[in-house]
């Protein structure tokens, strides 16, 4: 993963948490982060990844992002790694849509989901932990703020639209194809009715003549108005 010319980034403006950073565009789209915390002591301790590019939404919004804590599938949150770690037992989980001009200086206007395990499907924040949410909304602020001072945004974009125009090509395959198989069943369940209704028209048929080979057909004679047999 290559490191970025400059890729420490400090929140509270300047004056806050500290973070190395490295980045990579990967074919999605999107940028690859992964975040580790200088300490004032020299400590460099490994919070996790998470990766930002344009918005991911059926219906795109221009100028929102979409922020992924971890890495790996964006859809199936126990199979990503690396979810990051903001507090002594606070991962940052699921996915974030976020507007920079709506997020805040330091990322106060942020709101995000936390859980104490990186991967099971409980969600919950901890309002006892104020301090550490705070401080991951102001590191992701200042991530979100380094992404968007890259000079590839263009390219991100061009294949995060290359991304979405493959997505929609497949949900038309896959509509095509459970749209053939709908036809299909229709088609056959067509042709049972069509079947039995042969099949009945058939016995009425055999049962009308048998009648009549029974009883005898009756019908009135024009000239004597009289009926034979």
């Amino acid at each position: 993963m290559a490191t970025d010319e400059n890729n420490i980034v400090t929140t509270g403006n300047g004056n806050g948490a500290k973070y190395a950073l490295e980045s990579a565009p990967i074919e999605t789209g999107q940028v690859l982060y992964s975040i580790t915390r200088l300490t004032r002591s020299g400590e460099a301790i490994p919070v996790g990844k998470l990766t930002i590019g344009p918005d991911t939404s059926l219906k795109p919004q221009p100028g929102l992002l979409s922020v992924y804590f971890g890495e790996g599938n964006p859809d199936v949150r126990h199979e990503r790694t690396d979810v990051p770690l903001v507090g002594a037992s606070m991962y940052l989980v699921n996915r974030k849509r976020i507007n920079p001009e709506e997020m805040g200086e330091d990322g106060e206007n942020l709101t995000f989901h936390y859980s104490m395990a990186p991967t099971h499907m409980q969600r919950f924040s901890l309002s006892n932990e104020a301090k550490e949410q705070r401080r991951a909304a102001a590191m992701v602020a200042a991530i979100v703020k380094h992404y968007q001072a890259r000079p590839d945004l263009e390219e991100i974009a061009k294949a995060a639209d290359h991304k979405r125009d493959l997505a929609r090509l497949e949900s038309a395959r896959k509509l095509e194809q459970e749209l053939q198989a709908k036809i299909a069943e229709v088609g056959e369940a067509y042709k049972r009715t069509l079947a039995g209704l042969n099949l009945s028209l058939a016995d009425l048929t055999e049962e009308i003549t048998v009648l009549e080979l029974i009883t005898g057909a009756t019908a009135e004679d024009p000239q004597t108005g009289t009926e034979t047999e």
